[in-house]
């Protein structure tokens, strides 16, 4: 049995498929000498009109650096929709140095992706075909026959690809026998940890009689990620007389947990209701690692998915002639500037009480409670149990409260005496973004007709030192910000320090000498 880390290219679902060369340099020496017989090093993949990170693309002179650094054979994963006669010359271009090409594929796919191996394997590559979305295979019967048309050596492995985590080990072994029973091809097994797992699983898989079992350190990977690789050589030391250098091991782990302090892979409760219910785990890190929804919002929008019901809560829906004042609008966002300037920009409202307020984030809105303006809170995803624990009484607050258009997939929670000020938009006219503070704010200010556009406290989490999930909203904000102002054709002004190049720069400090 043999056993594939696939750290680099799995754990990039976080890292954006960026490693600085200190870990690369750390991870390669562990794989060369532990007992691990693959190393999957990232993706080949076709252009994404974005930026992913150089394990995503592989270019050629990273294949030949890695080629020189890794002792053990490297494997590239493709995703097979991607895949055609038009472009697999260059998705495998310069790949000379790379031992197994593996084809992430879709059930719905599989009979397609076995002529692809089969090309991939005429041009002298080992060839595996990740078979994915395992807990929902009912057709098992018609994949057994595409599965037992597959003549030895045309193919080299078949994984099996918990791709939600929901499977259970008794489910492992009789899908394993299965296939065993219709054909030749060895199997193998790529397990997700959300019902934690992924161990007993890959166990069981291991005894039904795999080739090959995938595996990343401390579990990195998509969502509640893998099997860890520490925990699977551990058990087979101990169960298998494997031998294993403990020391480099540890320091392995520790290297690894760097990025995890980081970053957070692992389960929690909403990733286990969507792997009992087989639901996409990328969703899942969208909504808590991203959109800040609280864990109940999450269950309460996979309870709703589930059962096929939208969220019941109802509110009237706002009308520009609600509001008496559109001269201008401000738009309050999270940054420190909002919290720095606070003073500035409240006497900059006091002088122009023509000008309403839009608290796009909460994160700040107890030191505006005294603003006279109107005032508006847009409540998405956790703020209104933010705006809770930032004011000592929000049921005192006389702000509206303006939420996305109705159905709205997440759990709706208003504070109770708000809702007598809450209201809904009918729509997102020029964004699809309904999850987004910012979409909705800017959908207010299209409905609050106002003459100008202000921004406070979009600084733009700090251009160089950027993580993933802060990368992902400052390019959301980014193309709001240019959508609207096509929409529209109005420009928007920040009266504070701004990262962001779609935004008219100006100063409040200037604005209160005039």
């Amino acid at each position: 049995m043999k056993i594939l880390d696939c750290t680099l290219r799995d754990g990039g679902y976080y890292t954006n498929w960026d490693f600085d060369k200190a870990f690369l340099k750390s991870y390669l020496n562990a794989v060369n000498s532990l007992p691990i017989d693959f190393v999957e090093i990232g993706y080949r993949s076709n252009e994404r009109g974005k930026y992913l990170g150089e394990f995503f693309y592989c270019p050629e002179y990273l294949l030949k650096m890695l080629s020189d650094q890794c002792k053990k054979p490297l494997a590239l994963m493709l995703n097979e929709k991607e895949v055609g006669l038009d472009n697999i010359r260059s998705l495998l271009s310069q790949c000379e140095t790379v031992d197994l090409i593996r084809l992430a594929v879709a059930p719905e796919n599989f009979e397609r992706s076995i002529h692809i191996g089969k090309l991939i394997k005429s041009k002298g590559f080992k060839v595996a075909i990740n078979l994915m979305y395992m807990s929902k295979w009912d057709e098992i019967d018609e994949m057994k026959e595409i599965l037992a048309s597959i003549r030895l050596n045309e193919i080299d492995y078949v994984n099996m690809v918990d791709s939600y985590g929901g499977m259970t080990p008794e489910r492992v072994g009789i899908i394993a026998r299965e296939f065993m029973k219709a054909s030749d091809v060895p199997l193998g097994f790529h397990g997700h940890n959300n019902l934690e797992l992924a161990l007993a699983n890959s166990i069981v898989a291991m005894r039904e009689g795999v080739a090959i079992i995938d595996s990343t350190f401390t579990g990195m990977g998509r969502g509640a990620g893998n099997l860890k690789t520490e925990l699977l050589l551990t058990y087979l030391n101990a169960n298998e007389s494997l031998d294993l250098d403990f020391n480099v091991l540890s320091a392995t782990v520790e290297s690894v947990r760097d990025l995890q302090s980081r970053y957070n892979w692992g389960t929690n409760l909403p990733y286990m209701v969507a792997g009992a219910n087989s639901i996409p785990q990328q969703e899942i890190m969208d909504w808590i690692n991203i959109r800040f929804h609280s864990y109940n919002s999450v269950l309460k929008a996979l309870e709703n998915r589930k059962i096929n019901q939208s969220v019941d809560l109802r509110f009237p829906q706002f009308t520009a002639s609600m509001n008496q004042n559109s001269h201008g609008t401000l738009i309050i966002g999270g940054g420190p500037s909002a919290l720095m300037h606070a003073n500035a920009i409240k006497v900059w409202l006091s002088e122009h009480m023509n000008v309403n307020v839009v608290f796009a984030s909460t994160k700040y809105i107890h030191h505006y409670t005294d603003v006279k303006n109107k005032a508006y809170v847009c409540i998405v995803g956790n703020e209104g149990k933010r705006l809770e624990d930032n004011l000592t009484n929000a049921n005192d607050l006389e702000f509206s409260c303006i939420l996305p258009p109705f159905p709205r997939e997440m759990g709706t929670y208003v504070p109770n005496g708000l809702r007598k000020l809450t209201y809904e938009l009918d729509n997102t006219p020029f964004s699809d973004f309904q999850a987004s503070h910012t979409s909705l704010a800017l959908s207010l200010a299209l409905k609050l007709n106002s003459k100008n556009l202000f921004t406070a406290g979009y600084d733009g989490y700090g251009a160089n030192v950027m993580n993933r999930k802060e990368k992902v909203l400052f390019q959301e904000n980014e193309t709001l910000f240019e959508t609207y102002s096509v929409f529209s054709g109005k420009s928007i002004t920040s009266i504070t320090s701004t990262d962001y190049s779609k935004l008219k720069k100006d100063s409040v400090f200037r604005l209160l000498r005039k």
